[in-house]
This record gives C-alpha cells, structure tokens and sequence, in this order.
C-alpha cells in the first residue's frame, strides 16, 4: 500500500492515538473517532505513525525484513485472534461485514449473559427474602405465631416491650386413650 500511494487505514493506529498507548477503547470504532487526525490515525496521515503503535516481536521484525510475496491490500481481524485478508476492497468490504457480524453475535450473547447473572440474582434475593421471613416466625408445636404477634402478645400482658416468664405459652394436652 506504502508502495502505491495507498493510506495504510489501520484501526489499531486511531485505537492508539486516541488511548495514547494506554490500553484499549473500550468500544467499536466510530465514524467519528476514525475522522480524528492523530499523528497515529493512518486514516489521516499519509505513511508510517511517527513510531510504532506495540513493542513488535521477533516474527514481526522478521516479517518487516523479508515480507510474504502477496497481492493483498487490506486486513481485518477474523474473531479467532487472527486476521482475514484480501487483494481488493471489495473483498475486504466482506471481510469487515464478517467481522461486524462476529461483533454483534458477541455484544449479544454478553447481554444476554448479563440478564441471566441479573436474573439469577433477583431469584437468589427472593429466596434470601423468603428464608428470612421464615426466620422471623416463632416455631411452636402445634402454633404458629409470627415474631411480630409475639411482640403484641408480649406488650398485651407486661405492658412492655420483650420476653416475660408471665407469658401465658399456648401448649398441647397429649392425647388420652379411650
């Protein structure tokens, strides 16, 4: 491309010119952040950054010194970690549709992760809600009295608030024979 006069248009250089190297954007790439002139946006410039955009490997130092013999022009990564490329834009255009579709399938399947975790954490509240209000029961044999019922039942017979050994208990006459 360099060799045809072509600009290089490689999204990692907007990515770095705009975080400053400091980590990654966080989001798609915008019409708007692509027509943003860094003095990395090879979208922008005409030629190389004034110095690389990552700390290039070996692979890549060797790639850069003896290049792969090839007609293509453009890349695009492939949702697999690599990238797809093609000799003409027509087929890069293809590519990128790829790519955005890869993208969507993502961002959707991360929404609908999200509302599952949301989900389950909504159940697992009622449950919390629903154990808790069966703590705040008394148990009695045979008597089931919510803790705020033993509460009046106490303030009716003391006059106070609390527990009282003067607390008339409900109990259970065991059964006779006949």
């Amino acid at each position: 491309r360099l060799k045809k006069g072509i600009k290089l248009q490689s999204d990692p250089t907007i990515v770095y010119g705009l975080v400053g190297g400091q980590g990654k954007l966080g989001h798609p790439l915008l019409r708007s952040e692509m027509k943003k002139k860094t003095a990395y946006n090879t979208y922008q410039i005409k030629g190389l950054p004034p110095t690389p955009i990552t700390n290039p490997g070996r692979l890549a130092l060797e790639a850069v010194l003896d290049p792969a013999k090839t007609d293509d022009l453009y890349f695009v990564a492939d949702g697999s970690g690599g990238h797809a490329f093609a000799p003409s834009l027509k087929k890069h255009k293809k590519n990128v549709r790829n790519w955005r579709k890869i993208e969507k399938a993502r961002r959707l399947e991360k929404k609908r992760q999200e509302a599952e975790k949301a989900r389950l954490a909504a159940l697992e509240d009622k449950l919390k809600a629903k154990q808790g209000k069966e703590k705040n029961n008394a148990r009695l044999p045979g008597v089931n009295v919510s803790a705020e019922g033993v509460e009046r039942l106490s303030l009716l017979v003391n006059g106070r608030r609390g527990w009282s050994d003067k607390i008339a208990m409900p109990r259970r006459n065991p059964r006779r024979k006949k």
